[in-house]
């Protein structure tokens, strides 16, 4: 396996800049997740790695190694797509046997390669059947073992779950992070779906028109989110954004006033003059309460979907730029009925008129074991 580093690459079609001076390093047997929404260049970076797509500017090393002007089949890496690419006419065998036979490896050495990752894979009793007699999820993992036989450096995985159902997304993505476990594998894997991205990745790199937004573990996004954008991408449901105006701030952090006239402390650090601005609250949909210490606000929720273990109940409320939504345990929320609503400055977020946000006071360490080794690593 092998550490990839980006240097300052760019790709440009015509005049249109799709990747902008983007520059990172992935760590040798790390699994690393780009997302984002469509067109943000995810994928055209992931081809770049690969090969299928020339820099426009910068460097590729994998292995320290700088690789921008070796083709694919030189690279030492392995990609897996959405579409499973796999042979119809041939066997679940000689499909993931094709890039042995393409090497001319010997016929010995190619039934042991095979069987190696038929058994990672659960696949031992299916390689005499042809792909049209598997499920979607087998399909993929033909494709995965067909990537592990060459034993690549890097897997490159672009979009893989998307052609699969809800329950096998599911099932697949703990298969993927159990394949990366055992083999100790260097992983980028590219998607849209930010649910992929939070259970599976050590650290996500977000893109936006082209650019890195943020870059850190999944819960270092989720709790310290850089900016409005980040914010509201990462989480499920989205992050609510209540317009509110700057009041004052202190060592306890800055206070906001919400649109009701209701002044909410919010843990941040701020040492700038907010009085009269122009600021976003941010709070997760599962952070706000029914009971207890913060300010109040009432929601008249105009659909509520019970799902057992928590309600989520959506609701127009002033202020809010979007429907506001709320997840809460243990009560059945009524539509059309008014209640009252609390929010906890401990648990907000706060974003100036640049959209920037501000610093929040919370012990990452204590929310995320893996943040020191992360903070180390660089």
């Amino acid at each position: 396996m092998a550490q990839l580093q980006l240097k300052n690459v760019t790709k440009s079609f015509g005049e249109v800049n799709v990747i902008k001076d983007v520059s990172f390093d992935c760590k040798d047997g790390e699994f690393i997740v780009f997302v984002g929404p469509s067109g943000c260049g995810k994928s055209t970076m992931l081809k770049m790695i690969a090969g299928l797509e020339d820099t426009t500017s910068g460097d590729i090393l994998i292995g320290n190694k700088n690789v921008n002007n070796l083709a694919p089949s030189d690279r030492g890496i392995a990609m897996v797509f959405q579409s499973y690419a796999l042979y119809p006419h041939m066997t679940v065998f000689e499909n993931i046997a094709f890039p042995l036979r393409v090497q001319k490896l010997a016929n010995e050495q190619v039934k042991k390669h095979v069987h190696e990752a038929a058994a990672i894979l659960k696949l031992e009793d299916r390689l005499h059947h042809k792909p049209g007699e598997l499920s979607g999820g087998q399909r993929q993992r033909v494709a995965i073992g067909r990537a592990i036989v060459r034993k690549p450096e890097i897997f490159l995985f672009d979009e893989p779950l998307s052609n699969l159902d809800a329950a096998l997304r599911a099932e697949m993505r703990v298969e993927l992070s159990a394949l990366h476990s055992q083999l100790g594998a260097t992983m980028v894997y590219v998607t849209h779906d930010q649910v992929e991205a939070m259970t599976m990745a050590e650290r996500i790199l977000v893109l936006d028109g082209g650019t890195i937004s943020q870059m850190g573990s999944p819960l270092e996004l989720y709790h310290k989110p850089r900016n409005k954008f980040v914010g509201a991408f990462i989480g499920n449901p989205k992050m609510n954004m209540i317009e509110v105006t700057g009041a004052d701030h202190d060592e306890g952090g800055a206070q906001v006033i919400l649109p009701n006239g209701e002044v909410v402390t919010v843990a941040v650090e701020c040492t700038q003059d907010i009085q009269g601005k122009k600021l976003t609250l941010g709070i997760r949909p599962e952070h706000v309460r029914l009971e207890g210490e913060g300010a109040r606000m009432k929601m008249t929720p105009f659909l509520a979907e019970h799902l057992g273990i928590h309600t989520v109940s959506y609701a127009n409320v002033d202020g809010c730029e979007e429907r506001f939504c709320t997840v809460l345990s243990g009560r059945p929320i009524q539509e059309n009925i008014e209640i009252d609503i609390v929010i906890d400055g401990a648990n907000c977020h706060l974003f100036d008129e640049n959209d920037i946000a501000f610093e929040r006071v919370v012990n990452m360490i204590d929310l995320d074991p893996t943040y020191l080794n992360l903070e180390t690593d660089g």
